[in-house]
């Protein structure tokens, strides 16, 4: 019978000839024994060892893919070409006058509006309505009932003898009928044609209301005459005529 082991690592007693401690696992008897099956460091040319290469390094990541740009196709062979819209001005920039601009730069402009031209139609009767104004002052205004006897418009500025009024008016309606034709040769040209027209209104009516006005101070003269009797002659009506023409000059369109 042989003597018991003790383990030289947790001081158990083993049985004699024990391989391994039975408390801790310890090998018992020295350095342990050769594995037959193990390899140390092979060489190179050992046909048994497996190389696993390493795994590829992850691909890099693709950039975000832009948008594609939409570009107008081509025009088709023989097409008419496609009218582009001009860029719009910078600030300050003076527009072009084919584009209707008016030169403002307060920022872009909406559509331009027409430009108008001279009125022509205008114009004429303007100077028509002013020559007959001018030749009314020197044609027989009131005539006397069973007479001959005929005043003028101008008599009235050195106070006729058979009407008893002496008047500036005509004075007045000659500076009138002045205006009336240099607002038709203005009406030609359309420059402020818009100011032109309200002019020639007021010319116009200012021209009635003077022919009016000295006609009802002439019959209130004469009412006081006995058997006194007045009538309105053709030059009274000439002038009423050219101021009327002159209020339709103010009113007719120009030309675009």
């Amino acid at each position: 019978m042989s003597d018991p082991t003790t383990c030289p690592n947790c001081s158990a007693t083993l049985p004699s000839g024990a391989t391994f401690c039975t408390n801790c696992g310890t090998r018992m008897g020295g350095a342990p024994a050769q594995d037959a099956t193990q390899v140390v460091n092979p060489g190179l040319t050992d046909t048994t060892q497996v190389f696993t290469p390493p795994p590829p390094p992850p691909p890099p990541p693709a950039a975000p893919a832009e948008a594609p740009v939409w570009q107008a196709p081509p025009p088709a062979p023989g097409a008419p070409p496609v009218w582009a819209a001009p860029p719009a001005p910078a600030w300050g920039a003076q527009p072009s006058p084919m584009m209707g601009g008016s030169g403002d730069p307060g920022g872009p402009g909406g559509p331009a509006a027409p430009a108008r031209g001279g009125s022509v139609l205008g114009g004429l009767v303007a100077l028509v309505g002013g020559a007959l104004t001018l030749v009314s002052l020197f044609t027989a205004w009131i005539g006397a009932d069973g007479t001959s006897k005929t005043v003028t418009g101008w008599d009235l500025t050195s106070g006729d003898p058979f009407i008893g009024l002496e008047s500036n008016d005509p004075y007045l309606l000659l500076a009138l009928s002045i205006g009336a034709v240099v607002i038709g040769l203005l009406l030609f040209t359309g420059k402020a044609r818009s100011a032109l027209r309200i002019a020639a209104v007021l010319v116009g009516a200012t021209i009635i209301s003077v022919l009016v006005r000295d006609w009802l101070s002439i019959a209130d003269i004469v009412k006081d005459i006995p058997g006194a009797k007045i009538t309105q002659e053709f030059g009274y009506y000439l002038g009423i005529a050219g101021g009327a023409l002159t209020i339709v000059a103010g009113l007719l369109p120009g030309k675009k």
